[in-house]
This record gives C-alpha cells, structure tokens and sequence, in this order.
C-alpha cells in the first residue's frame, strides 16, 4: 500500500497527512502516535473501502509544533482536525480510531457529529473508567500486570532509545491473545511511533474524560470493534458504547485481544465491507 504524504495548510497550523485509497473520505488520528508512510494495519485495510486521511496532530511528524499545553487537548484537537476537514473543503467526513484515536473520535462526534457522517471505533473506550478494570493493563492500583507497565509506560514516554523499542515489544505482545505469534503479525516494523509529549498530554486528558452521557446524542451510523480478550480496552468499553450509541453495530472478535484487524483480520475486513 502506497501513503501519500500531503502538508495541509489551514488556519490553526500546518499538519502533515497521508493519503492513501478511493471513495467517501474517512479521517484517522491517534492521540499520541504519529503516522508515516509505511501505513499500518489498520489503516490500510480501511484504505481498501475509503479514501483515507490518515492526520499526524501537532507535535507529531511534520505537523505544526504545539504553542501551549492545551493546544495538545482533545478539545482542541478537535478544533484541528475541523480545520483540516474546511482546508481539504468536505462538508462531511467519517472517522475512524483505534484505542485513543477511538477516545478522540467519541469526543469529536459530541462536540461536531454535524460534520461527521459515520464512526468506525475499534477497541477504545468513552470513559477514563476503562482502566479501573482487573483486566486492563493501565490498572496500576490493583491490576495483574501493573508492576511491569509501571516500568514499560516509563519507557515509553523516553525519547528513541533500545530501551523503548524493547517496552513497545512487550506491550504489544501482552495486547496479543497468541502473544507467541507476535513475529508472525509484526514481520515489517508497524508505521506509527509514540510521540511522548502527547502521550503526557492525554494521561492529563484521562483524569476527567468521559463521554458517556453525550453518547446518547449520537445519531451516527456507527460501528463499534473489540476484541474478546482486549487488556487494554477491556471489551466491557465497547459493550457500553455500543449501549449508549443509538444507531451502532458491535462485532466483537473472539480470537482477539487489542489488534483484531490483525489477529482476525479475515474477519475484521469483512466488517469494515459490511459497514462501508
């Protein structure tokens, strides 16, 4: 799959995309990991059913650099991506996200649904309670794993060293139902990086996030996608979302934890075919 980089120019900044597939426009972000032109599995397979606008925020790639904490909010970055959707002249656009880019996509069909014409979500959440679960791995008060993710999610947020390559391993081989098949799923290295300053701003993002009362607005066709076995969006997440959103559809991959488009990803296609 060929990502074609373009620089959007709009009035709250520059913001470096990728671009790839043909049809009805669809807008994928990710709170605090940016995109390039190696694509990943998830967004390529969404490439085969829509034109895909795949956003780096700021702070991330090429995009315009941040001038205040804030501007790396939710709130504001939906601000940005509707600047984005006015530059490239849509009058409507879908949206897609997958863990966090799900969390900004819930946010962004509370604040501007009108300019959204459907929402793909796939193992995310519309609360900050996710993490309350014993089956999340970010349980770090009582969870099963919450002393080595205390430990991975500080390497995490380092700049590029050995030691983060070998903590974002060993998060995605926990976020794996067949963790011994991680060389099999991951044999090109995955086309997005963890930006660390992003990754601040949404752990002060999550203390008060929760959407779930506005859910009940949301008159958007929507499809919800969890793995059974989901540690880092426990599938009770999607479960929930798809309680609250009036007019959604849930599929939920039993084969799967947090990567279903890759784990299942027969499966999965056909549900993106479906819906699209």
């Amino acid at each position: 799959m060929e990502w074609k980089p373009v620089l959007i120019t709009t009035e709250r900044g520059t913001f470096e995309c990728f671009v790839a597939g043909k049809g009805k426009p669809i807008c994928v972000a990710h709170l605090y990991q940016q995109f390039s032109d190696k694509g990943n599995p998830f967004i390529d397979v969404l490439s085969d059913y829509y034109k895909v606008i795949a956003v780096n925020l700021k702070g991330t790639g090429k995009s315009s650099k941040p001038r205040r904490k804030s501007d790396l909010s939710m709130d504001e970055t939906v601000n940005d991506l509707e600047s984005i959707r006015t530059s490239m002249n849509y009058s409507q656009w879908s949206y897609a996200g997958h863990s966090t880019g799900g969390f900004l996509g819930l946010k962004y069909a509370t604040v501007a649904g009108s300019h959204l014409e459907a929402l793909i979500l796939s193992g995310t959440a519309a609360s900050r309670d996710f993490q309350y679960s014993e089956k999340c791995l970010y349980n770090f008060k009582t969870g099963q794993y919450r002393k080595e993710m205390g430990k991975l999610w500080f390497f995490m947020m380092m700049p590029f060293n050995a030691q983060k390559v070998k903590a974002r391993r060993r998060l995605l081989e926990l976020s794996l139902f067949h963790p011994e098949k991680y060389n099999d799923y991951f044999i090109d290295e995955i086309g997005s990086e963890v930006v660390g300053k992003r990754m601040r701003a949404y752990i002060q993002d999550l203390k008060t996030f929760d959407v779930r009362e506005q859910l009940k607005t949301i008159h958007l066709p929507t499809l919800v996608l969890c793995g059974r076995h989901d540690v880092q969006c426990p599938v009770e997440t999607s479960i929930e979302i798809n309680s609250l959103i009036p007019n959604s559809d849930l599929v939920i991959f039993e084969q799967s934890n947090h990567f279903p488009f890759i784990e299942e990803a027969v499966e999965f296609r056909k549900a993106i075919e479906g819906f699209a």
